[in-house]
Parts: C-alpha cells; structure tokens; sequence
C-alpha cells in the first residue's frame, strides 16, 4: 500500500509530460500546416521494415528550399504502401528553418496525435486513480492474490 501512492504520482508526472510533448507536437504541426510555406518533395526511397509478423513501409523525401536540399521520413509508418518512388508529396516547411518540415498528409498526422493523447490521458488517468482511491487499488490487487 505504500508503494502505490508514489507510483501513482510517478504516473502522473510521466503522464503530464506524455500530454505536454504531444500538445507541443500538436501546435507545431497547426502552426506548420496553417502558417508553413509548400513545396513539393520527391520520395527518393522506401524501407520495408518487419516488426511482430507485420510489414511496415518508411518512406524517405527529398525537397529543396532557397537551392538547399533537405530530406525527411514519413512521421508514421504505414502497413500498405502507399507511395512510389519518385511521386511528388506536398511539403509544409516552417520558412525561417526549413529542416522543420511535414509531409501533407492530415490522416497519418491527426492518427498520431490521437494515439498520442489517449495513452497519455490513459497514463495519467491510472496515475491519478492510484493516488485518489489507494484502498480501491490494494483490494484490486489482492483479488489476484486470492485466486492463487
């Protein structure tokens, strides 16, 4: 019983930190997709990753900015492939540091951010049921024990 109050503040914590990474994420991607320049990238490549029995497609694009080149990776992997090689995707870049950059493609980005947020809020939420009802979460765990 001792132990479980302090890992509910450490879930907490790790849950706060988890929703203040992802908000931050959140703002940079609205602040690039409403305010960021455009430009069209070439996918120069695609890696085919392997993971639990299921494929994962990682696709690597090139975009230039001012005669600069830089490159950036799909955020989020998909299981289908979606792309060619050599197919132009919409760039947004922020003008002021171009290496900041997303690929246009709304679904992949707002996916991600739910996923981002559900765990966080799932994080925090056990974190703060451990702290709140502490005697609920004991009689919890000592169910277990009596089925042994």
């Amino acid at each position: 019983m001792r132990l479980i109050r302090p890992l509910g503040f450490l879930l907490s914590t790790i849950g706060i930190i988890v929703i203040s990474y992802v908000s931050i994420d959140t703002f940079r991607i609205i602040n690039l997709l409403s305010k960021g320049e455009t430009t069209k990238g070439l996918i120069i490549s695609e890696k085919l990753i392997q993971f639990d029995g299921k494929k994962y497609y990682i696709y690597s694009v090139e975009y230039e900015v001012d005669g600069f080149e830089y490159s950036i990776q799909t955020k989020n992997n998909s299981s289908k492939k979606k792309y060619a090689i050599g197919e132009l995707l919409s760039i947004y870049y922020d003008s002021n540091n171009p290496s900041h950059a997303i690929i246009n493609n709304r679904s992949e980005i707002y996916n991600a951010l739910f996923i981002g947020y559900s765990i966080s809020l799932l994080i925090s939420g056990v974190g703060f049921l451990f702290i709140i009802k502490t005697r609920f979460v004991v009689n919890f765990f000592n169910s277990f024990k009596s089925l042994e």
